[in-house]
């Protein structure tokens, strides 16, 4: 017969370390989240011909519905107005880059001037040509304001692909394609996207 007394004797040492290798089978099959997130991005960079036609049409729609706005309010055709009472700040900033950055005066201190700068130097040629040879400021103050838009336009763009990284990295691609393709056609973010404001521009930076 069996012994009555033998679930109270020792285990064998084979026993505990079987024990052991079956308890860490979950944790050698489910890699941590972070790790998988990493994986999910290397294979949308070397994904298949769907994923790229995805983020290409997506990033098209986005970029189609918030270029079109860039010109409303732009002093190229009669009746024109400001849209944003901050733009005025963003575009002067670039049109008046660099001498309101070398004259320390003149500045907005709560306004960020980052993005106004760089898009400022990118466009000292016109600055040269308007401002100096043709002596037409208005034009350049024009150009340095569409300049500014467009800076926004794209990082709003930018901004939709960003949101697709995070929900492939956060979640899985259903995720991603759903988050990026409502903020694609978002009614407040494409209409600010076409502005000369850091709404947009902190989005993207944030993300």
């Amino acid at each position: 017969g069996c012994d009555a007394n033998s679930h109270l004797q020792p285990k064998s040492s084979a026993y505990w370390i079987a024990r052991g290798v079956i308890t860490s089978v979950p944790s050698v099959r489910e890699p941590p989240r972070r790790r998988r997130g990493r994986v999910r991005i290397a294979a949308m960079r070397t994904g298949g011909s769907s994923t790229k036609r995805f983020l290409f049409g997506i990033l098209l729609l986005g970029f189609c519905l918030r270029i079109p706005a860039i010109l409303w309010g732009v002093p190229v055709v009669p009746f024109h107005q400001v849209s944003h009472p901050d733009e005025g700040k963003a575009y002067h900033l670039t049109a008046r880059f660099p001498e309101i950055y070398l004259s320390h005066r003149d500045r907005f201190p709560a306004y960020g001037t980052t993005i106004a700068y760089t898009v400022g130097a990118a466009l000292l040629p016109s600055k040269l040509v308007f401002d100096y040879w043709l002596k037409r400021p208005k034009v350049h103050l024009v150009v340095a304001w569409i300049a500014t838009r467009f800076a926004s336009v794209l990082q709003g763009v930018a901004t939709i692909w960003l949101t697709y990284l995070a929900g492939l990295t956060l979640f899985d691609g259903r995720t991603a394609r759903l988050a990026s393709a409502l903020l694609a056609v978002s009614f407040f973010h494409t209409m600010n996207s076409a502005v000369a404001t850091l709404d947009v521009p902190m989005s993207c930076w944030l993300m």
